[in-house]
């Protein structure tokens, strides 16, 4: 039962960052810069970087996962 329940809060955790994820890369995407110099020329790095970061965080949890379901065996499966 322990393990189940640990599946079900690696699920939801996963969905939870999906979620923020994809509102932050929505928010940084969006929207208009305007004469502003700066805006405009740091613009690309930071959609690189709620990118990226979206990613590497999102394959650590993957990997905890598999990790988790590989060392962690319930006595009632």
């Amino acid at each position: 039962m322990k393990h189940r329940i640990g599946c079900a809060v690696f699920t939801i955790l996963g969905l939870a960052w999906l979620g923020f994820f994809l509102f932050e890369w929505f928010a940084t995407t969006m929207g208009d810069c305007g004469d502003d110099q700066a805006c405009n020329f740091y613009r690309g790095y930071v959609d690189g970087f709620v990118f990226w970061r979206g990613l590497a965080v999102a394959l650590l949890l993957i990997l905890a996962y598999l990790g988790f379901r590989f060392l962690y065996k319930d006595d009632d499966a």
